[in-house]
């Protein structure tokens, strides 16, 4: 075991004697990312092939026995990848920055670590929420959204403008001058 690490910290570190904590964190986060990279890259595969392979799935003859087999594997998938989330275990820093990513508090009130922790994991079993959307919860701006809401309506109201004119008369040039 310590023979494996050594081995790791040389390959990693140019076989230098002394490293800074900094790098060995910088390290670890960039390993991690690269993790979580890649397992976003498999569940947008598995999102964009059962698609695929349920078209051709229904012209088979032997479908129902297709799918009976894929059902089952995806079951066991979903267990290994339930039995990896709780097998996680992450520093304080990591779990806060995805709970930020996932846009979830940070810290509850009496709330620890460990059960920080515990929290970032039933989120991730839950599903990974879309982390481009907009706040889903918590506070928000009122001011902001009263006034994306004023926008939208507007333009909707600019655009049945247009479509009402298209229909009135499209060959009355006087509508056009006069506008």
């Amino acid at each position: 075991e310590l023979e494996l690490k050594r081995k790791r910290l040389e390959s990693d570190f140019g076989g230098r004697k002394f490293v800074k904590r900094s790098e060995i964190e910088r390290k670890e986060i960039d390993r991690l990312r690269e993790e979580e990279r890649r397992e976003l890259e498999q569940k947008n595969a598995h999102k964009n092939r059962p698609s695929d392979d349920g078209d051709s799935a229904n012209t088979n003859s032997q479908a129902p026995s297709i799918a009976a087999s894929r059902t089952s594997l995806k079951s066991k998938e979903d267990l290994a990848e339930e039995q990896k989330i709780d097998d996680l275990v992450l520093p304080r820093a990591e779990v806060i920055r995805r709970l930020r990513f996932l846009k979830q508090p940070i810290t509850l009130f009496g709330e620890d670590d460990d059960s920080r922790l515990d929290r970032l994991k039933s989120l991730l079993k839950a599903g990974i929420m879309d982390p481009d959307a907009d706040m889903t919860e918590g506070q928000r701006n009122d001011f902001l959204r009263d006034l994306a809401e004023l926008q939208k309506r507007q333009k909707t109201g600019i655009l049945q403008r247009k479509k009402g004119k298209g229909k009135d008369g499209g060959s009355d040039g006087e509508d056009e001058v006069g506008v």
